[in-house]
């Protein structure tokens, strides 16, 4: 019931760039690519778009060094937010509570070629807890609805209940300190209209369930050890949930996400999770 305006000093892209690249260690950015690319490769290329901000990426080492950019500001900009907002966000830079809907806006999200690889930003760079819905603005409404809301509360509600945002899908994040690999819990997805999917899902792992963009399901949830959903007592209940494009996307690989130190298995993680969403 209370509006809270956190603004982050200008971290972005474009014109912003040259000062956050005086912030962000390279190593940072290095973290988040799926693909080998040296220090002076990255460095050179980041330096030239802050002479050409308006620059687009050419190939797909481009694409990816812009991509691992995109998330190194967003831990950025979350760890800044923290500093004010402490109750709401980690020191690491991660949501602390449950956010519904979250809702994303941008050139850097809203240029990329698939909704899988903005999803997948969006959790590597937000890392939500519990339930919640990400929406992706792809018509540029979200500065001015913000705007609005200060005269007209209602008004945001209703432009993102229209389906003016894109339904990226309905996340779930179970957080638990059991091994990797172990079986964290059981999932029964029952659309509407369609057959019931079960699935297990393991620490560690990142799931996408079909649900076709729209289409109202079940998903009931059956914890196999002692597992923090977001649902009911100990882990273990259901809710109604909406596809979107991306389907419904268990997020299992722990809070805070921890990538690997050793650089090959990082980057066959990274294109193992891209492939789960369909980038």
């Amino acid at each position: 019931g209370k509006l809270t305006l956190n603004v982050i000093n200008p971290l972005g892209v474009g014109e912003g760039l040259a000062g956050a690249l005086e912030q962000i260690p390279l190593p940072e950015i290095i973290q988040w690519l799926p693909l080998h690319v040296s220090e002076d490769v990255l460095r050179d290329y980041l330096w030239n778009k802050t002479l050409h901000p308006a620059m687009l990426p050419e190939s797909a080492e481009d694409l990816a060094m812009e991509q691992a950019l995109t998330r190194a500001l967003m831990r950025t900009a979350l760890k800044k937010a923290a500093q004010s907002s402490p109750n709401w966000f980690t020191h690491a830079g991660g949501l602390k509570s449950p956010f519904e809907p979250i809702v994303a806006s941008g050139a850097p999200l809203v240029n990329n070629p698939t909704p899988g690889q903005n999803m997948l930003i969006l959790l590597d760079s937000l890392q939500p807890v519990g339930v919640t819905t990400i929406a992706l603005d792809t018509n540029n409404l979200t500065a001015s609805l913000g705007a609005a809301s200060s005269v007209n509360t209602l008004l945001p509600v209703q432009v993102i209940e229209t389906g003016a945002y894109l339904n990226l899908g309905t996340v779930i994040t179970p957080v638990s300190d059991t091994r990797y690999g172990n079986p964290l819990m059981r999932v029964h997805l029952t659309p509407e209209n369609g057959a019931e999917l079960t699935a297990e899902i393991k620490q560690g792992s990142l799931v996408a369930l079909p649900l076709a963009r729209g289409q109202v399901a079940k998903l009931s949830v059956e914890p196999l050890t002692r597992v923090d959903t977001g649902l009911g007592k100990m882990g273990r209940g259901s809710l109604k949930v909406v596809g979107g494009v991306c389907g419904v996307v268990i997020d299992a690989r722990g809070r805070p996400l921890v990538m690997p130190p050793d650089a090959p298995r990082r980057r066959d993680l990274m294109k193992k999770w891209l492939f789960t969403l369909g980038g």
